[in-house]
């Protein structure tokens, strides 16, 4: 399925078609099931999120900022194929981020 644009505030995104959206705002909510959500453009993650089985693919310019907590659960991956900033002092747990991108941290060094 394409979309243009997702704005994720809570609920699901489940099933196991391929998802593809040019923007992707992730402030809150779960992507339980196995399935592949791509986006191609930029992405917002900020807030709360689980992340079960699905892959999230971001190719574009990826923000994780505000005070954003994503569980990235069972057998779940986020690969970034863009630019992807961490640009808060949030955190995940577990999961595999992964990909051919830029990972920028913006604000503290890690310890």
């Amino acid at each position: 399925m394409n979309v243009g644009a997702v704005q994720f505030l809570s609920g699901y995104i489940s099933g196991t078609p391929t998802l593809t959206t040019g923007t992707f705002e992730w402030r809150g909510g779960t992507m339980p099931n196995l399935g592949l959500t791509v986006v191609t453009g930029s992405a917002l993650i900020e807030g709360y999120g689980v992340l079960g089985q699905r892959t999230l693919q971001l190719d574009g310019t990826t923000t994780f900022t505000g005070n954003t907590y994503v569980d990235v659960e069972a057998d779940a991956r986020i690969v970034t194929n863009g630019t992807f900033t961490f640009a808060n002092d949030g955190g995940g747990e577990q999961g595999l981020l992964g990909g051919y991108g830029l990972f920028t941290r913006a604000r503290r060094a890690f310890c």
